[in-house]
């Protein structure tokens, strides 16, 4: 279960925890992010089944939710006979940008809310943006 702010902040939390933590990541999820990250080519779910030891349906779950976040891309793959879909992990510089961008974006509108509460600025607009949807804040 994902942790609160407060938590994070109190808390020794390791890099996977703010990882998983900020797309709601279970640990397999994360590990098979992992997996497509060190892999010299992109790889076919069929792969990352047999990698991860889990089901077929399992690995499609798994690439599902990371495709949700756009943690992974969807490639083709030769495999000699037939085109299929490969996938590659989305460079983790990448993701760390958008989670900066995500946090700077949270902590202003935390500003404008407690600025709202305090009274100190009344023309604070603190409506639901994207932003705040679970798991849209990679949307382009």
């Amino acid at each position: 279960m994902a942790q609160t702010i407060k938590e994070m902040v109190y808390s020794s939390v390791s890099p996977e925890e703010v990882f998983e933590s900020f797309y709601g990541l279970n640990h397999r999820e994360r590990k098979t992010y992992e997996t497509l990250l060190t892999a010299e080519e992109p790889l076919s779910v069929e792969t990352i089944a047999e990698r991860m030891d889990c089901s077929l349906s399992t690995a499609y779950r798994y690439i599902d939710t990371l495709e949700t976040h756009n943690l992974v891309h969807e490639t083709g793959l030769y495999d000699g006979e037939y085109l299929k879909s490969g996938y590659t992990a989305e460079d983790p510089a990448v993701i760390a940008e958008h989670m900066f961008d995500y946090v700077d974006f949270k902590v202003e509108k935390c500003r404008k809310n407690i600025e709202a509460v305090t009274g100190t600025d009344l023309e604070t607009d603190c409506e639901e943006t994207e932003w705040d949807r679970a798991g849209t804040f990679l949307s382009e």
